[in-house]
């Protein structure tokens, strides 16, 4: 069982495909699947906007989490306030 991996870039992006079985099957078949694959990871990788976030918005993000992280550990301890 031997599982093929594209490598698909596009707009400075890059997503990895996996096509599993791909010894099993056809050279004309697999050629298909492989160009299908393709060009919808392109047109996801088109779709998704290029969003880069500042170390400031970082460091919030990281924040929340952090605070989120301690209310499932004292509601999981069971004490009475979460907040």
């Amino acid at each position: 069982m031997t599982t093929k991996v594209l490598n698909i870039k596009e707009n400075g992006k890059e997503m990895k495909v996996f096509i599993p079985d791909a010894d099993k099957m056809d050279k004309s078949q697999l050629h298909d699947i492989i160009q299908t694959q393709t060009e919808k990871t392109r047109e996801q990788l088109r779709a998704k906007p290029n969003i880069k976030k500042t170390p400031e918005e970082k460091k919030k993000t990281a924040e929340k989490l952090k605070d989120y992280a301690e209310f499932r550990r004292r509601k999981q301890r069971g004490e009475k306030k979460y907040y």
